[in-house]
């Protein structure tokens, strides 16, 4: 499996990264609780400037300082300088879709100046529940059925491309990991949103549109991994792309079961940890959600989990035959 997690920089240890970041929040909520003591709430204006001064600094103390404890307090001011401008803009009475389009670009702009992993991490996020707010706000769900397989295959391409971020100068091979991570968490998101009945109100016979993105993102990695294996056989390839294709067949209006599972290869194949153990977590989750949801009498789930547990071990006896060549 390959590690991409060269950055081995000593870093403080859990507890004190914990403690620091507890104390940053309370900091700056106390700051700003003082401010609306002081009338900061009565002016929608003196709310934009503050916030606006806020996300400055953020950024001013990530770029001066490299101290954990100024780290996580440019965290707290980043984000509660958000908080200030998005109620300064409803204030002054700016469309939700506008206000959540300049939290976009004063994220992306945060992300292009900063060189805080956290605070990168912060910024990614803040781009992707914008635009949720944003399909949500106009009431645009069914785009979220597009927009989950994109999101898979960000996740795909960051994975698969770790060797190339770490070959990077710069901000793109320090910032790597936060970008791992956002494109994983933004992924689950996603999937939590479809994977949830009556979070939103998509018909369940349209999930078949971003489970076609996600299983086709699942079956071309399966493919290039076949490929280091039967370099020059086609045969076993196509073998094992039809035994993966008739085991996710059953997610098809499923996409959260699918997204798990590509999650958990994803970190599997690429030593992600977080990845790996969040995708087992995910699955086991969708997986009982969905079982629970299906209008099946008990028998019929009961033979729908027989059978699928035997596709899984065919495939696992399939997968067993393959690798123990290989690995002698």
């Amino acid at each position: 499996m390959n590690n991409p997690d060269n950055h081995s920089s000593a870093q403080p240890s859990l507890p004190i990264k914990i403690i620091s970041i507890i104390g940053g929040i309370l900091a700056s909520c106390a700051f700003v609780g003082f401010l609306f003591i002081a009338g900061l709430y009565e002016s929608a204006l003196a709310q934009l400037i503050f916030g606006i001064v806020f996300i400055a600094g953020a950024i001013w103390l990530d770029k001066q300082y490299n101290n954990i404890l100024l780290d996580t307090f440019s965290i707290s001011l980043f984000l509660i300088g958000g908080i200030l401008i998005g109620i300064g803009l409803n204030e002054f009475g700016v469309s939700e879709t506008l206000t959540y389009l300049i939290f976009i670009a004063i994220a992306a702009l945060s992300l292009y100046m900063t060189q805080n992993q956290v605070l990168a991490l912060v910024a990614m996020l803040s781009i992707h529940a914008s635009i949720i707010a944003i399909l949500f706000s106009n009431n645009q769900y069914e785009f979220l059925l597009v927009y989950t397989p994109l999101l898979a295959a960000t996740c795909y391409f960051v994975y698969t491309h770790s060797s190339w971020f770490g070959q990077q100068e710069g901000k793109p091979a320090q910032l790597y990991p936060a970008i791992r991570t956002a494109s994983t968490l933004s992924f689950l998101s996603a999937l939590y949103l479809l994977g949830i009945r009556m979070t939103t109100p998509i018909s369940p016979h349209l999930f078949w549109i971003a489970s076609v993105g996600i299983i086709g993102t699942i079956l071309y990695q399966v493919n290039e991994l076949s490929k280091e294996f039967n370099a020059e056989e086609t045969g076993p390839q196509m073998k094992l792309l039809l035994l993966v294709t008739l085991l996710l067949l059953p997610t098809l209006f499923a996409p959260a079961i699918s997204g798990a599972i590509l999650l958990v290869l994803l970190g599997f194949q690429f030593g992600y940890k977080t990845g790996f153990v969040l995708g087992i977590l995910s699955g086991i989750y969708f997986i009982s959600q969905y079982y629970y949801d299906l209008s099946f009498t008990l028998l019929t789930k009961s033979i729908l989990l027989l059978i699928s547990g035997a596709l899984f071990l065919v495939l696992y006896f399939f997968l067993h035959k393959k690798l123990s060549p290989n690995e002698n």
